[in-house]
């Protein structure tokens, strides 16, 4: 581990959107649960204090958690605001005197109820003109009094992570925890939206980790498996699905290194990005059901971990953006770009 550290901090491949793509693509291979509790923590939890938090919020927050002695969390989705994640959040951090009072819910947020911080999003200003021009960001310690950890949510899949409904009454934090206090209050979708396109390039890199799982399955299972006195892959309608899943993993994959490439070069990827992640999404899935058909009967049993693999796959049509959003989200992009 200690090599690995020397060799990254020497090359300098922490900051790097490619090697974090490469990184989640090997772990979500294994076990997807895995990444997701990383990224929450590491990605959302700590990128944004690094980039915006004061020197003392580094020190105090980021030791704990990249050493992994915390854990950390990411607080944007409430019962009320889901794709509207501006338009229709609730919760409020009102300033009394030293102090923020933090009132509110938040929904589906991964490693909730184990986090020992979570960045939290709150309207510090409910009467702004224009919602987003309200909205905070705060590092919120979960050992402060009036936060209640309302439930784990029992998920169809990653069930090795924990994902949480959680409420705060009447949260007392102090001013310090504004994340870049105290410039930045108020200006907290600065702080949401400059990580998003790094997010969900990066979640891309669990859905190729996965559908190559899969297809690795397909792959071996129709080499040996014996039908009719001939191996399943010497059947055409086999064979062709082989071919359909490789073209749909590698393209997705390139999809996802082309748009962290541009994102490690300091363009604007959102077009890129958006459409490499419902591409990936979607050919995941497509991915894991063929695999399933490759095995018939077996593929439907926990013999083999596809079930769990179609399981950990749907979540990646709905969150950090569904599908839906995704491509709106791009063809507003290539509209703009036509100044139409």
């Amino acid at each position: 581990m200690v090599k690995v550290k020397a060799i990254f901090r020497k090359k300098n491949l922490s900051k790097s959107k490619v090697y974090r793509t490469i990184f989640g693509e090997e772990l979500a291979a294994v076990n997807s649960a895995v990444v997701v509790t990383y990224g929450a923590s590491a990605n959302l939890f700590a990128a944004p204090i690094i980039h915006f938090g004061t020197e003392k919020q580094k020190e105090k927050y980021l030791k704990p958690i990249m050493s992994g002695d915390a854990l950390g969390a990411i607080g944007i989705t409430e019962p009320s605001a889901g794709s509207d994640a501006v338009g229709g959040m609730k919760s409020t951090a009102i300033k009394k005197g030293d102090v923020y009072v933090i009132n509110g819910e938040k929904r589906y947020i991964t490693n909730g109820s184990r986090a020992d911080y979570i960045l939290l999003y709150a309207l510090t200003n409910p009467n702004a003109p224009k919602k987003h021009q309200g909205i905070s960001a705060f590092i919120f310690p979960t050992d402060t009094p009036g936060f209640e950890r309302v439930k784990d949510f029992d998920l169809a899949g990653r069930r090795g992570s924990v994902n949480s409904y959680l409420r705060f009454k009447n949260c007392e934090v102090p001013v310090e925890n504004l994340v870049g206090y105290p410039e930045m209050e108020n200006k907290g979708l600065k702080i949401m939206f400059s990580g998003l396109d790094g997010e969900r390039c990066f979640t891309c890199s669990q859905y190729i980790g996965i559908a190559r799982t899969a297809f690795e399955i397909a792959m071996k299972y129709a080499n040996l498996r014996v039908q009719f006195q001939k191996r399943l892959r010497e059947f055409e309608g086999i064979s062709f699905k082989i071919s359909e899943m490789y073209a749909k993993l590698e393209a997705g994959r390139l999809m996802m290194l082309r748009a962290a490439r541009m994102l490690d070069d300091g363009l604007n990827a959102t077009k890129e990005v958006a459409a490499a992640k419902f591409t990936c999404a979607n050919n995941q899935m497509d991915i894991v059901l063929e695999a399933m058909q490759i095995l018939g009967g077996i593929g439907y049993t926990k013999e083999f971990p596809l079930e769990q693999l179609l399981r950990d796959s749907k979540i990646s049509q709905i969150s950090a953006g569904t599908v839906e959003i995704l491509k709106f989200l791009c063809q507003r992009e290539l509209y703009k770009a036509l100044k139409l």
